[in-house]
């Protein structure tokens, strides 16, 4: 942690202030005309979410306000923080994305990343930190040692979140609720797949899942996660 304080230190003293980057007084009026004319989010209102937008992004990345584009408005999209961050981050040229897959017990998360993943990516995968940790076959490690796991899984979330050389990753996670979802791929700079599927889709795939013991159990979480389950704005 400590080394990681003294590598934003350091960016922070060879990065110019917001004002000589040219964000200053001038920006934040024409910040606020160009957001209230533009008020939602252009990346995810493509992805068919409405989502409110809270930054003026440079489309072509700019050298600072002496720069041809930096007042082109042509050059200019409303974003979300989170779409902001993570386009900032590609741009940073900081290698690694980051996607989270999201969706109840039985909805395929685990599947979707393995036909999807490439060698050399990490997956963070709770039932398999448990696994590991417990020796137990997967569905079967116990309860107790659940505070460890989510140690070990906070860890890795937070080594992803400053690490600059990270491979790509994918973290399976329930994802249930809209703000820590939202939060979580904000922190990690992540794009999000929500794996939404009926929860009685959900119920006879995990019926048929020799692996899983616990059947009722999880039937019941499954019935939980659809409760708590919150569609990003615009579905």
């Amino acid at each position: 942690m400590q080394q990681a304080q003294q590598h934003r230190a350091k960016d922070s003293k060879e990065r110019p202030t917001a004002a000589r980057r040219g964000y200053n007084y001038r920006w934040q009026k024409y910040r606020a005309i160009f957001l209230a004319a533009h008020p939602l989010c252009v990346k995810c209102l493509k992805e068919n979410r409405s989502t409110p937008a809270q930054h003026v992004d440079h489309i072509q990345p700019v050298t600072g306000p002496d720069d041809p584009l930096f007042w082109e408005e042509s050059n200019h999209q409303a974003l979300c923080a989170s779409c902001h961050t993570r386009k900032t981050f590609l741009e940073d040229g900081k290698p690694g994305t980051v996607t989270l897959v999201c969706g109840p017990p039985g909805s395929g998360k685990s599947t979707y990343v393995r036909e999807h993943m490439r060698p050399g990516d990490l997956v963070l995968d709770l039932d398999i930190l448990w696994q590991a940790l417990s020796g137990q076959d997967l569905y079967e490690a116990p309860t107790a040692l659940l505070p460890y796991v989510c140690t070990a899984r906070d860890a890795l979330l937070a080594k992803l979140a400053i690490d600059h050389q990270r491979p790509h990753a994918w973290v399976i996670t329930s994802g249930a609720g809209l703000y820590e979802r939202e939060r979580l791929a904000s922190r990690l700079c992540a794009t999000v797949v929500m794996l939404d599927v009926p929860a009685d889709q959900c119920i006879e795939r995990v019926r048929s899942d020799p692996r899983r013991k616990d059947i009722q159990r999880t039937e019941a979480v499954i019935a939980q996660w659809w409760k708590e389950y919150q569609p990003n704005a615009g579905g």
